[in-house]
């Protein structure tokens, strides 16, 4: 069976722009600009099968959502290659594209001044969903995900856990195979984990194998919830290593991080 995801030597480099303080540091950098080669991900290499779950963890800077955006093509990688559902996903093929949906806790597609409802119906017309598989695939994610009257709410008014229920549930519309989520958690607190119960009931039915979470303490109770036998952790860090362990065995070697 060929693998869902491949990525071979896969390395991100960014050049950073570097300058003293000062307008006449300022003005000399528009003649003179010096520059340092940053290195955002080492050269990684790794396969995922179709249907597998897995988890990007490791600290802040280690490289997990330039990963992500270099697997769903947002980024170019520097050197190597990623194939993902046998794309490659740098060039971008609508094909590709209509497959995959990346989900960000920190940016939203959801339109700011309408209801969600508003927006889910935009996505519609752009993947092309015919109406009868529209209405069913909602019901299924208002049920999940207990939309119900946020749905008809301006985006501005929900909360950050609502409007993240929300971004998932558009995300998901037009089933795609693969679905990447990138601090997925962001804005819940211990009183609301039920969402992320709902997510792991979805994750089957649509395929998903790839998210990206945070090992730290105060995010445990949520690690707990969606962890299973299934789930495969890939442990990176800072760009450079690539373990690999069940959920179990990480939760239970990293669950001091942060205490």
């Amino acid at each position: 069976m060929n693998p869902a995801i491949r990525i071979s030597n896969l390395t991100k480099t960014y050049e950073v722009p570097i300058r003293e303080a000062g307008l006449g540091a300022a003005i000399k950098s528009l003649f003179h600009r010096e520059t340092r080669q940053v290195r955002a991900v080492n050269p990684i290499d790794f396969e995922i099968a179709p249907g597998e779950i897995v988890g990007f963890l490791g600290p802040n800077g280690a490289g997990k959502t330039t990963t992500i955006k270099m697997l769903s093509g947002l980024l170019h990688p520097s050197s190597g290659y990623a194939r993902v559902l046998g794309y490659t996903s740098a060039d971008r093929h609508p094909a590709f594209l209509a497959q995959i949906t990346l989900v960000m806790g920190q940016r939203n597609q959801l339109l700011w001044d309408i209801p969600a409802i508003d927006s889910f119906e935009r996505n519609r017309v752009i993947y092309e969903i015919d109406r009868s598989r529209y209405e069913t695939t909602l019901t299924q994610l208002t049920d999940l995900l207990d939309l119900g009257d946020l749905l008809h709410k301006p985006v501005r008014n929900l909360s950050l856990g609502e409007r993240m229920k929300c971004e998932i549930a558009v995300s998901l519309l037009h089933e795609p195979k693969m679905l990447f989520l990138d601090e997925p958690t962001i804005g819940l607190n211990v009183t609301m984990p039920i969402w992320i119960q709902s997510i792991s009931e979805i994750l089957p039915f649509y395929y998903v194998v790839a998210f990206p979470v945070e090992i730290i303490t105060r995010k445990l109770e949520y690690q707990q919830i969606i962890h299973g036998a299934t789930y495969q952790v890939l442990w990176l860090v800072i760009g450079y290593s690539l373990m690999r362990f069940t959920w179990n065995r990480a939760i239970k070697n990293f669950s001091a991080v942060g205490s």
